[in-house]
């Protein structure tokens, strides 16, 4: 299971890597998206920085959002 968890992260950083704007912004004030893993109740929050997606968190979806925010 483990392996799996991180085969379907790595999957969202390859689609990041392809295509980083297309997920909304979750966050504007800080200009951070979310974005939801499709087998694992896991968000990944991310920024765009020029040509660089920075991401910086992997947090359980039913974590509060200071879990996230106090990593900017």
């Amino acid at each position: 299971l483990g392996r799996e968890f991180v085969a379907e992260v790595e999957a969202v950083f390859q689609t990041l890597r392809r295509e980083p704007e297309r997920v909304r912004l979750h966050y504007p004030a800080r200009k951070v998206r979310r974005v939801l893993a499709s087998r694992f109740p896991f968000h990944v929050y991310y920024y765009i920085e020029g040509q660089t997606v920075r991401i910086f968190a992997v947090v359980h979806a039913a974590r509060h959002e200071r879990e996230w925010k106090q990593r900017l």
